[in-house]
């Protein structure tokens, strides 16, 4: 056999082994039935591996991840370091999160948020789309009907998301990153939009009046749909008559 030719089975050999490794890749997700794991290569893995295999059980139905490394160890009867390394990580971190909700304070109870709804069914009532009442540095909007949390109404503190209202139990579910010194500004909102669009109203008023004794002038957003007012009478109720028309307000 020539130089060349040995040169071209190796590549041919180096070819078939990078198809092996891509057609591994991107084959789809082995599709099992997953409540019933008694492939006696899970079963061996399990035994040795009980946490590690508890996590894939438990996350394969809706995970790639785990669903791909109970495909591997079907295969290979095991994982490799890497991937023992991954589903330890996976483990530990849902372990952590887990921790974290336990120890997060509870914000429904008492905590009603049928007004909030209600205003909000009121606008889409009368032909409107994408309702937002923001108010207080608050800024509540309807979730996408076609996303994760279709008929949720996320709630965001100065432009930041700081938790939803979930539509089946019309209770606040807290974000990561919301602040329970602004709960009580926020229960407010939730027991009465309409008063609290008339509270800032009369905040605005006011900050409108001082500022036109020192010869100023402020702008005054809509308390819905935050475009700015011009109209006085708009600027002192702190709502647009568009806006205070749909809402009912």
């Amino acid at each position: 056999m020539s130089f060349y030719s040995r040169r071209r089975d190796y590549r041919n050999y180096n070819d078939r082994d990078n198809n092996a490794r891509r057609d591994y890749a991107t084959a789809p997700i082995l599709q099992v039935p997953m409540a019933i794991f008694t492939a006696p290569k899970w079963v061996a893995y399990k035994e040795v591996q009980p946490v590690r295999a508890a996590w894939i059980e438990a996350k394969a139905a809706t995970f790639d991840f785990a669903d791909a490394m109970y495909a591997a160890v079907i295969r290979y009867g095991d994982l490799t370091q890497g991937q023992n390394d991954a589903v330890d990580r996976c483990v530990a971190r849902d372990a952590q999160r887990a921790s974290q909700r336990a120890s997060e304070p509870s914000y429904n109870n008492g905590l009603d948020c049928r007004a909030v709804r209600a205003a909000f069914e009121t606008f889409l009532r009368a032909g409107q789309r994408k309702p937002k009442i923001v108010v207080e540095g608050f800024e509540l909007s309807l979730a996408p009907s076609t996303g994760k949390n279709p008929g949720a109404i996320y709630v965001k503190d100065n432009g930041q998301y700081v938790g939803k209202i979930v539509s089946s139990t019309e209770s606040f579910t807290p974000g990561r990153d919301f602040n329970p010194a602004r709960m009580e500004a926020l229960q407010a909102v939730f027991r009465d939009p309409r008063a609290a669009v008339q509270a800032e109203a009369a905040r605005i008023a006011a900050r409108i009046a001082a500022a036109q004794a020192a010869g100023q002038s402020i702008d005054v957003p809509c308390g819905c749909c935050g475009i700015l007012l011009t109209d006085p009478v708009s600027r002192a109720r702190g709502i647009g008559p568009i806006c205070a028309g749909k809402w009912g307000f």
